[in-house]
This record gives C-alpha cells, structure tokens and sequence, in this order.
C-alpha cells in the first residue's frame, strides 16, 4: 500500500532488533557496507527508516510500479536519503538473481553486530560451494518486505477509500493473497548472505500458510513471528543458514 499503516512500524522494528541495532546507534551498528533491499517498496517508508536507521548501508527498493517507485524517490529525498537508496521497478528482486546486478553492489563487508543469546552462528560457504548450492554469495544482509497480501476475493471487504483509491497492485497478493509469498521467500533464500536476515510483514489469516515455507532447516532457522497491537500475527522473520 502506498499509505503506510501502523502495522508495518513492526516490520522495522524487527528488522532494528534482528539486526542487533541500538538507539542512537553505536558507531558498529551504524550500518557500515550493509546491503538491505526493501521489495514492493510502495511509498519507500521501510526503505527510507532503514537507511535513517543505518546510515553507512546500502539500500535497495524494487516495484513492479513506476509510479510508486516516483513517490518512493521524493520520500527519500525529503528525508535526505535519496542518495543510498537505489529505486529498481521489478517484480521482488528479479535482476539481483543474475551475476551482473549482484556484481553492480561492490564488495562491501556485513554489518558488525553482537552475537545475541538466541542467534546460532553459521559460518558462510565459500563462494564456489555457494553458488552450486543456489545460493548467491555476500548480496545482502537484510531483506524486508510488505508485499501485496489482500486476497482478491475479499475486495469486497475492504473500505471504500481503500479500495476505490490505494493502486491494486499494492493491494491484492493473488486470488488468495499469499501468492507472492513463496517467490519472495525463494528469492530471499538465493541472495541472502548466510546468516542475513528476511523480515516480511503477513496478512491476516496468512501465518498458517506463509510459516510453512520457512520450514526447511536446511535453509533457514531462527524463525520468529510478531504479534501487532491487536495481537494478530504480523511480521514474519528468519535467518538464512
């Protein structure tokens, strides 16, 4: 959606606390050659709060819409932002998948953050055995997304100022709303740094269908589920292995 909602604040504070950030943030917390990519940015709030947040990183937005992409820019730069963040219109994070936009990103370092108690430490696959693996190696190190979640076939629910005015391709995820779901999570599993973070925000109903796909522990662990202020499961979020 392209009005942000209360709800979506979660997806940044999970990401802050899976990130080990700190407010203000120490001088290693500051975001020093991390690479972040927000996909189906909309308006850019994640992406801009990201790179207020972090101001040494990096930061990718990615829609399928230019001109959510057109809004997105003049957000970042009236924040002062503009210049870390590269706007991409793209389905998820189609062109990161190739090795000539994984190359475009430089070689910066992860962002030094201090172990916490619940973090299983993972030490990376070498390059080579990544990429055999599927994997694409040092891309990113967080991923965040609010991605379009309405199920078509509850347009009819919705208010009328939301659904005669936000853009239907902010709203609706599919007939049921959870089609984009698997995609991202493929994708975030391929160019996720081992050990990166995915923090995706979920529909209402959603959990039981989007939680599955995290499953494989071969690929991810940590995973953890937030509650918004009316305690309905919101944010999703788990650690590439």
């Amino acid at each position: 959606m392209l009005i942000p909602r209360p709800e979506t604040e979660h997806v940044v504070e999970v990401a802050l606390e899976r990130m080990g950030h700190h407010r203000p943030p120490r001088p290693a917390a500051s975001g020093a050659g991390l690479r972040i990519a927000d996909v189906g940015t909309g308006s850019g709030c994640l992406a801009v709060a990201l790179a207020v947040e972090f101001p040494g990183a990096t930061v990718v937005a990615t829609d399928v819409s230019a001109k959510a992409l057109d809004v997105a820019r003049r957000n970042a730069a009236r924040h002062g932002v503009a210049n870390r963040i590269e706007f991409h219109e793209c389905n998820l994070l189609d062109p990161f998948l190739h090795s000539p936009a994984r190359r475009s990103l430089g070689d910066g370092g992860p962002l030094a953050r201090p172990p916490k108690p619940w973090r299983r430490r993972v030490t990376p696959l070498p390059a080579e055995a990544s990429e055999k693996a599927g994997h694409s190696p040092l891309l990113f190190d967080l991923i965040v997304s609010n991605p379009p979640y309405v199920a078509r076939e509850e347009e009819h629910a919705l208010p009328r100022e939301v659904r005669e005015h936000e853009p239907h391709a902010a709203l609706f995820g599919g007939e049921k709303g959870r089609e984009l779901y698997a995609p991202l999570i493929r994708q975030a599993a391929a160019l996720l740094r081992s050990g990166g973070t995915l923090v995706c925000e979920i529909g209402y109903n959603a959990l039981g269908r989007v939680r599955p796909l995290l499953d494989d522990e071969a690929v991810w662990n940590c995973v953890g589920v937030t509650n918004d202020l009316a305690g309905i499961p919101r944010v999703l979020a788990a650690e590439r292995v």
